[in-house]
């Protein structure tokens, strides 16, 4: 019998969702969100605004994981899922989304 592992489920805040609104990307949310499952499996991904401190008014949807990589995996994960972005929202609405990624021992 084989195993099926579910992604966990990741509530969206209510000023995430509509600041997506707002920006036209509410659409590319859920592939976002499933993107980022699917290249940091192990982690439980949290969604929040995050404020660019040098620069007024310049706001992202963050997804933030901690994740159990060294560096070269780290820096393969990151790569895999800028890639994947592209693929999941059209190219003008990227800038949009951000990833942070903690290192963590495992």
């Amino acid at each position: 019998m084989s195993q099926t592992t579910q992604a966990p489920c990741v509530a969206i805040p209510p000023d995430v969702l509509a600041f997506a609104a707002r920006q036209a990307v509410s659409p590319f949310l859920p592939a976002v969100l499933e993107l980022t499952n699917r290249v940091f499996p192990t982690a439980e991904p949290t969604v929040r605004l995050d404020d660019d401190p040098e620069l007024p008014g310049d706001r992202h949807i963050l997804f933030e994981v901690q994740v159990p990589l060294d560096v070269s995996q780290a820096i393969a994960a990151q790569r895999d899922w800028n890639d994947g972005l592209f693929r999941c929202c059209p190219a003008p609405q990227v800038c949009v989304f951000r990833l942070s990624m903690e290192l963590v021992q495992g």
